[in-house]
């Protein structure tokens, strides 16, 4: 199935959706079991051919989705994998393969997802392209949301400040401090235009974005419940956030914005920009006052930075 109709100028995104939603993200503490993935389409000429070839000391994910008009036959190594036909339409999903090769009997373009345990140096076809997808969190200023009630019977001046430091704008800037990549395209780089407002920056130092560590997150969330459960702690560093991203840094744009290109996984797809504050020179969370997608869904948008 082509990403890009050029018959009609649209996407057609809802069979890529589609076989993405019996993707199982499980693992240990919520991690990806799968750090590495490929997309790709095959075309079948009729004759039984290998679609995706035989790897060794691996454990993959595999799903298979049968988008021609006739029935697609499977075959394991040398072994029929179904009995009965996979339908037009339909999919098939091995989610424990452990390197065997797998052929088909089809006609028609055939869409492949795989994901593995190591880095894929195989070619499966055609690299399928998604769109880019941006999703916002942490909202800040008026977008600040982190309901303290229930946490404590009487919370306590010092936790409000805590979650205020971590979650919170210090400028009372309204936007978000955490960009999550929540559609890409494996493999791929994108690239984005980042630009900022305000005097708050110093523009002679870089602005980094950095992705967020699932580990450190979790060390955080063990700090924040630590003082959640004792009111009497006393306030967080102000460096505790660069806990998130210790080793993460991702790419960085002059102190004015430029362009940033960034190559998400499925381990690192979310994280901050931090700038340097040019009244106490350290760096610091820049705050997320927008983003506006690209007029082409398949490249990156524009960030808009202000304050801390």
């Amino acid at each position: 199935m082509p990403i890009w109709n050029e018959e009609n100028d649209k996407i057609d995104f809802s069979i890529i959706l589609e076989a993405l939603e019996h993707l199982d993200f499980s693992g240990a503490v919520g991690f990806p079991r799968f750090p590495y993935s490929r997309a790709a389409t095959v075309e079948l000429d009729g004759t039984r051919s290998q679609i995706i070839p035989s790897t060794s000391n691996v454990i993959r994910e595999v799903f298979i989705r049968n988008t021609t008009e006739q029935p697609l036959i499977l075959f394991l190594g040398t072994q029929e994998i179904k009995a009965d036909e996979i339908s037009a339409g339909q999919h098939w999903w091995d989610t424990f393969n452990s390197g065997l090769p797998i052929e088909a009997i089809g006609s028609g373009v055939i869409e492949i997802i795989i994901r593995q345990d190591k880095v894929i140096n195989y070619a499966i076809g055609a690299d399928m392209v998604f769109p880019v997808g941006i999703k916002l969190l942490i909202g800040t200023g008026a977008n600040f949301g982190f309901i303290t009630a229930g946490f404590q019977d009487s919370p306590s001046s010092i936790f409000d400040q805590n979650v205020s430091k971590l979650f919170n704008s210090n400028d009372e800037i309204t936007g978000h401090k955490v960009a999550l990549v929540s559609c890409f395209t494996p493999g791929a780089s994108i690239d984005f235009t980042v630009q900022t407002a305000g005097t708050r920056y110093d523009t002679s130092q870089a602005i980094q974005f950095q992705y967020i560590n699932l580990v450190s997150a979790l060390r955080l969330a063990y700090a924040v419940g630590s003082d959640v459960m004792n009111p009497e702690s006393e306030l967080l560093g102000d460096g505790i956030g660069g806990l998130l991203t210790q080793g993460g840094f991702a790419g960085e744009v002059p102190g004015t914005g430029g362009t940033l290109t960034l190559a998400p996984d499925n381990f690192n797809y979310f994280g901050r920009f931090v700038a340097v504050n040019v009244n106490d020179g350290y760096y610091d969370t820049a705050i997320i006052t927008s983003y506006t997608p690209n007029s082409d869904p398949l490249k990156g948008g524009t960030f808009t930075l202000e304050g801390f």
